[in-house]
């Protein structure tokens, strides 16, 4: 759908804003709005925050655009001891320092009262600046607002007030604030539904993807194949001619090996972590192809390497595959809740010790080659439709950010669709 553009224009004299409706005013943010700092209450203050229900925001809860609650919270006696103040509800937030300004200016509205860290600013509208205007606004000016970002002393990135107040914005009249807000909510609401669409795609193809591994290396191929009671919790039944072994007759684990940042001399060898391939290296421990397991950080996940690589101390990885084939001990181990073999420790770890005695259903190797090659041609495809879904987020996320943009600079005229929405 395309839009009208107004009728008559005057260049602002700003260079992100440019031409702007020649009704519209170019006003500095300082006389359009009112702001409040925050602050932590004393952690050493146990009365501050034990059991406390009033909602403190930082910047790990500004992942929403509607915030009626946060992770952290503080006591009534913070409140009245003036360790922390509240902010009304319909208040908006933004992050003013923090790596997140890195790459993103978040902006949330406040749903209820709450206090706020001294990461944030709150933000109230003046006089004829309607409040959700003022939040489209913010949104369609991040890129000018994230080039306003300095670096502190210590790296983190941070947004001088100063400086951000004097941004100059466009601002129409009051009623034509309502009608691009009522706009966005609409438009912007649309695209949601379809991003949301996507990735409920994106889940749904993981799903897919870890019962096809599931069936593949529990059950077989073959749905005619004659099956026998496995004498294992799970599965029930197995192929008669499978056997059920412990994983070390099938491999064996190995811990990975620490190394630091400041060990590691640039290279094109994988390091990899408890996530996945963290750096590179110059040097590799362990040849090619690698089965590399969380073992603590990101304990379970599962990780296939093609390149001789560093098992990082946060892994444990495959040191013998015992005649086995290497894939299918990849997508063996995918099956598995390896989570689920924590040993129970504050900090959550794998043990090779508690897995190596694990039994489990073992197919013979010239089937181990045919459930590779069976999982890797089906899951080229759910990597296509992962890759499409994901490349149309892309696309919807940057259609509603030009959307945002368009509408609070002037440069479309969304005014009579507006009215119609609201009629």
């Amino acid at each position: 759908m395309s839009f009208p553009a107004y009728e008559e224009y005057n260049d602002s004299g700003v260079d992100w804003l440019g031409r702007v409706p020649d009704h519209w005013d170019v006003v500095p943010l300082k006389f359009l709005v009112a702001t409040r700092g925050g602050g932590t209450p004393s952690k050493t203050n146990k009365k501050y925050w034990d059991n406390g229900l009033v909602p403190w925001a930082s910047s790990k809860d500004l992942k929403v655009e509607l915030l009626d609650d946060t992770i952290d919270h503080i006591t009534q006696f913070a409140v009245e001891d003036d360790a922390a103040e509240l902010v009304d509800a319909g208040s908006l937030l933004v992050v003013v320092r923090g790596m997140i300004l890195a790459h993103t200016f978040p902006v949330v509205k406040l749903l209820v009262p709450m206090a706020i860290n001294q990461d944030l600013k709150a933000l109230t509208p003046k006089e004829q600046l309607d409040p959700d205007y003022l939040s489209w606004m913010l949104r369609g000016s991040s890129r000018e607002t994230l080039d306003r970002v300095d670096e502190a002393a210590h790296g983190t990135k941070v947004l001088r007030m100063d400086s951000w107040l004097r941004t100059l914005f466009a601002i129409p009249p009051l009623d034509e604030q309502e009608a691009i807000s009522a706009f966005l909510d609409v438009e912007t609401a649309k695209i949601d539904a379809l991003v949301s669409e996507q990735r409920r795609l994106i889940e749904l193809l993981k799903e897919k993807r870890q019962a096809v591994i599931s069936h593949a290396v529990t059950k077989g191929l073959n749905p005619e194949a004659p099956m026998k009671p496995s004498g294992i919790p799970w599965p029930i039944e197995i192929p008669e001619h499978w056997e059920v072994s412990q994983l070390r007759r099938k491999m064996e684990l190995q811990r990975g090996v620490d190394i630091t940042k400041d060990e590691q001399i640039e290279g094109d060898v994988p390091v990899v972590s408890s996530g996945g391939i963290s750096s590179y290296h110059n040097q590799a421990i362990v040849d090619a192809p690698g089965v590399v397991l969380g073992r603590k950080g990101s304990v379970g996940s599962i990780h296939y390497i093609e390149k001789d690589y560093w098992p990082h101390d946060t892994t444990l990885y495959v040191k013998e595959f015992r005649g086995n084939l290497p894939r299918f001990l990849y997508y063996k181990m995918c099956s598995m809740d390896l989570a689920s073999y924590d040993t129970g420790s504050s900090n959550p770890t794998l043990n090779r010790n508690v897995l190596h005695p694990v039994r489990v259903p073992w197919p013979p190797l010239y089937e181990q080659e045919e459930i590779v090659e069976h999982l890797d041609s089906v899951f080229a495809e759910f990597d296509t439709l992962e890759a499409e879904a994901g490349l149309a987020i892309e696309l919807l996320q940057e259609r509603r950010t030009a959307l945002i943009s368009a509408a609070v600079t002037g440069k479309i005229d969304v005014r009579a669709f507006a009215n119609r929405e609201t009629t």
